[in-house]
């Protein structure tokens, strides 16, 4: 379902992709997006792949029209004067992606009887924020609603999840930041962190990333010797950066998403061109270079003080709505009975979060 560590990785691919050029840029074509975009809404059916076995009709099914008389007359449609039943469907559905759907229901259930032991419930205005406030996170580059709910349509069709399955996960979401919001404070360390990862001193730097010393040490001096960074990152790197020649982020003092040493490491280079020598950071070996600097803006934390406040609370919450949704999968009694999907059944809470 919806995690934590998702939504995250939604968010940060969303900052890389509106970092990129604008030109030659398709949002359809945005696999990484659309693909982070599925694990937020839940259960993808489109990536939910049936086993063969599972589409194939069992070698002693029934004729159809025998069939569709034991079930009672129920016909799906009827070929050359053959019925087929409604059965066979519904059967066929429910082994292909009855799972999917069960568990989006069950996540459902366990926050709607929660929120009815707290007396919550939530109205259609507060499901229609909720929706808007999650595509200004996604489409935070695209100013116009219109904008941000035609790209969520072009990016659900895409992947195959139906406009009710994005919506249903609206409704649970605003209840679960119901039930969240009395549980989030933001202190005035958060607002000084805050602070300085908005409008302190960012660095931007390429890396490289190599599997051995003996490789780091080869890149580094293949670099010294003039050759472009970019390029070699492309051809050498083993981090996922090397599609864009190693361009990072910009990394700020409380950087997230990467190494406290790779970020003090770029933190330290103080000149544009300056090359790190190779160094060992966890089981890799890395090599960085100062592309440019991005110094302090010239703001006051009292005159932004509202804005932070409500971004710390909103990202605080997102994460809380996650954690409450996990305790309550985590510690809900959950059988299922349809024999289908019991074969199918996830041994624990986690399958029916992913």
């Amino acid at each position: 379902m919806l995690d934590d560590t998702l939504i995250g990785e939604l968010l940060r691919l969303g900052e890389i992709f509106r970092a990129q050029p604008t030109r030659g840029r398709s949002i359809v074509k945005e696999n990484t997006i659309g693909l982070a975009l599925v694990c937020v809404i839940g259960c993808a059916l489109a990536l939910c792949p049936a086993r063969a076995s599972d589409e194939a009709l069992p070698a002693d099914a029934a004729p159809p029209t025998e069939a569709a008389d034991k079930a009672g007359g129920d016909v799906m449609a009827v070929v050359n004067g053959q019925s087929l039943p409604m059965a066979k469907l519904n059967e066929l559905l429910t082994r292909i992606h009855g799972m999917a759907i069960a568990q989006q229901l069950i996540a459902n259930e366990v926050v709607r009887q929660a929120a009815a032991a707290e007396g919550l419930s939530v109205t259609d205005a507060e499901i229609a924020a909720e929706n808007e406030q999650t595509l200004k996170r996604i489409f935070g580059h695209v100013s116009g609603e219109g904008d941000r709910e035609r790209l969520l349509a072009q990016l659900l069709a895409q992947k195959g999840v139906s406009r009710e399955q994005w919506d249903m996960t609206m409704r649970r979401n605003a209840v679960l930041r119901k039930l969240a919001e009395a549980q989030v404070t933001v202190t005035p360390d958060d607002l000084r962190e805050q602070f300085a990862e908005q409008y302190g001193r960012k660095v931007v730097v390429r890396h490289i990333q190599t599997a051995s010393l003996a490789e780091a040490e080869d890149v580094y001096r293949k670099l010294l010797d003039g050759a472009d960074f970019a390029e070699l990152a492309q051809k050498r790197s083993t981090n996922a950066s090397a599609r864009t020649g190693g361009l990072l982020p910009p990394i700020g003092a409380r950087a997230v998403g990467l190494p406290p040493a790779m970020r003090d490491l770029a933190l330290s280079l103080k000149k544009p061109g300056e090359l790190t020598e190779p160094i060992q950071i966890g089981t890799t070996f890395h090599v960085l270079k100062l592309e440019r600097i991005i110094e302090p803006r010239d703001v006051k934390l009292e005159d932004v003080k509202v804005e932070l406040e409500a971004e710390i609370r909103d990202r605080k919450i997102a994460a809380m709505q996650q954690s409450i949704l996990r305790r309550l999968l985590e510690s809900a009694d959950i059988e299922f009975v349809n024999p289908i999907l019991k074969a199918q059944q996830p041994q624990d809470a986690e399958g029916i979060r992913q």
